[in-house]
């Protein structure tokens, strides 16, 4: 049995990825600090260590003492509008404790990393769909520590052979179907899970912009389904461990959709009304980001399966319900 590593494994993506490849017979062993991840979420690997990936002894303890086969890096900060705020925080987390990982699997013999990028290096590109050969070109100082780490992980691989893939996600989004690990933060920023709180307690949603070149004049997000995303993990790790060639690939659905449009399928599927207030664009933000997914396929094998906008609310949903149920209890 292969033991996997993921970093950041008690966050949203990190923690769905942990589930799913204990489904598919692996061994996981999670590092994360708890910044924004939660203990309950990190519990459901095979073994938990609350810490920083800056912690180089941490790393060598698990690296040994686990025999760690493949890496799967989710630790980073990523909220837009704050990293224009704190610039230097997200390079020193994104890029800087990325290094140190990357030195510590060097020193212990390199192993493949699967690195958890953004769609958000490409900046505001004038065309999409967004294909893998478009300019990287980011606007905000988290694509740019995305980036960044990207380069970091292709120059490894170039200078010590260490195998890496990058996976430049769009919009994260959704919920285990198990209602187990989702989206939930001390501070939400997101979208989906902000209108459904709008939706269930009868607050104000606001649209930060209602003046982009779009057909409603909101941004356009591609969404896709953590459990697509986990999939998409755990496929690049093999492909990594049969002796693919480093790179770096979209993960999408393919498919775009308005925040206005979002706001009226959740009030759809939450039979609620939701207020909005438009209010200014969003310093870093873009007018479309949507992905061509052709190269996910041909190298990985990977389609998405349950990023339906429709599937990806009505989990949401079922997931903000399970948790409010859990808090009152």
């Amino acid at each position: 049995m292969k033991t996997v590593l993921v970093t950041g494994g008690a966050g949203f993506v990190g923690s769905q990825t942990v589930l799913h490849l204990q489904d598919h017979g692996y061994r996981v062993v999670v590092i994360d600090d708890l910044s924004t991840g939660h203990r309950q979420f990190g519990l459901h690997a095979d073994r938990f260590y609350e810490g920083c990936v800056e912690d180089t002894a941490l790393l060598d303890q698990v690296l040994v003492d686990e025999s760690v086969d493949g890496v799967i890096h989710c630790a980073a900060r990523a909220l837009v509008e704050e990293s224009t705020r704190e610039p230097v925080a997200y390079f020193q987390a994104n890029v800087g404790n990325f290094g140190v990982l990357l030195d510590a699997l060097v020193r212990h013999g390199t192993r493949p990393v699967v690195f958890s990028s953004s769609a958000t290096v490409y900046g505001a590109p004038d065309e999409v769909p967004i294909e893998e050969n478009t300019r990287t070109l980011p606007i905000n100082p988290y694509g740019e520590s995305k980036l960044a780490a990207e380069r970091l992980l292709a120059a490894c691989g170039t200078s010590y052979g260490l195998p890496g893939l990058s996976l430049r996600y769009f919009n994260a989004a959704g919920a285990d179907a198990a209602c187990r690990v989702g989206e939930w933060r001390r501070h939400e920023t997101h979208a989906i899970p902000n209108l459904i709180a709008a939706g269930l307690d009868g607050n104000t949603f606001t649209v930060c912009g209602a003046d982009w070149p779009t057909p409603d004049g909101s941004c356009i997000r591609d969404f896709i389904h953590t459990e697509d995303l986990a999939r998409a993990h755990r496929l690049g790790l093999e492909y990594l461990w049969a002796g693919g060639e480093s790179t770096a690939l979209n993960l999408g659905s393919g498919n775009g959709i308005s925040v206005l449009e979002l706001a009226q399928l959740v009030s759809k599927v939450l039979q609620a009304e939701i207020h909005l207030e438009i209010a200014p664009r969003r310093p870093g933000d873009a007018a479309v980001l949507t992905a061509q997914t052709i190269r996910a396929r041909e190298v990985l094998g990977f389609v998405a399966q349950r990023s339906s906008i429709q599937q990806i609310i009505e989990d949401a949903v079922a997931w903000a319900l399970a948790l409010r149920n859990r808090h009152q209890d």
